[in-house]
């Protein structure tokens, strides 16, 4: 039964094959566009270039639950900028 099994990379983080298996999930994602320096990127671009804030914050929240110390700096920024376009609708809905 499955009840009784853990998820070997949370609950032994310490072990070399939860690194192994950590690289080949940073691996994959990436191959399929969704690493964090795509989500990074691609945050960037929403928010500076096509003024989508809504898009970005979906970006920033996937990346804050890969690698947290990158992503939740970002949603801070994104809060602090919808915050300052609130008055000039400076972004599409």
């Amino acid at each position: 039964m499955a009840l009784m099994e853990t998820v070997f990379v949370r609950d032994y983080p310490e072990e070399k094959l939860a690194d192994e298996y950590k690289k080949l999930a940073t691996s994959v994602m990436a191959q399929v566009g969704d690493d964090s320096q795509r989500l990074a990127s691609e945050t960037q671009v929403l928010l500076n270039e096509k003024k989508e804030l809504g898009k970005a914050i979906a970006r920033a929240l996937r990346l804050a639950s890969d690698v947290p110390e990158v992503g939740i700096p970002m949603l801070g920024l994104l809060e602090r900028t919808g915050r300052e376009s609130d008055g000039n609708h400076m972004f599409r809905k």
